[in-house]
């Protein structure tokens, strides 16, 4: 499974390995998922196309750039009145090899898109495995997750 096979930018959906790339479901990191929703004032709010499916969060397909997925769709966690506010969107998976970086957009650093962590691809299963948080993602949780914390899969392709 390889999607750097074309540098053309394309909106139509991506073919992985035979399998029509329409979306991808991750859990991002279970445990913090149940702190939000288990504190009085803990919300995940949905936007721009992302759902939830079970224990994970669909991000909609949206287009190829080169060796970069593009994905829609916004998961915001919030809580702790506002002290907290965690906003996943702008979700990017750039290949190079077996290895995926799952970048997110933030206007806080150069670029605008933070590395947020990395992980393997399975091409027989379209899972990123072995997911870990990068040491600009463990910045975002003030250091409670440690760089290298494990986080969910990523299912693609759904």
């Amino acid at each position: 499974m390889d999607w750097t096979k074309s540098n053309e930018s394309t909106k139509q959906n991506q073919d992985i390995a035979g399998i029509p790339c329409t979306s991808l479901m991750w859990g991002f990191k279970r445990s913090f998922v149940n702190y939000i929703e288990g504190m009085s004032d803990g919300q995940v709010h949905l936007t721009d196309g992302a759902s939830r499916h079970g224990a994970g969060f669909v991000f909609p397909f949206g287009y190829r750039q080169g060796s970069s997925l593009m994905f829609q769709g916004s998961v915001q966690f919030t809580g702790h009145f506002g002290m907290l506010n965690l906003n996943v969107e702008g979700l990017r998976l750039s290949q190079a090899g077996d290895r995926v970086s799952i970048l997110i957009a933030d206007e806080e650093v150069d670029g605008g898109q933070l590395m947020l962590a990395s992980g393997t691809l399975n091409p027989a299963s379209a899972v990123i495995e072995s997911v870990r948080l990068s040491r600009e993602g463990a910045d975002l949780f003030f250091e409670n997750y440690k760089p290298g914390e494990p986080l969910e899969d990523i299912q693609l392709c759904n």
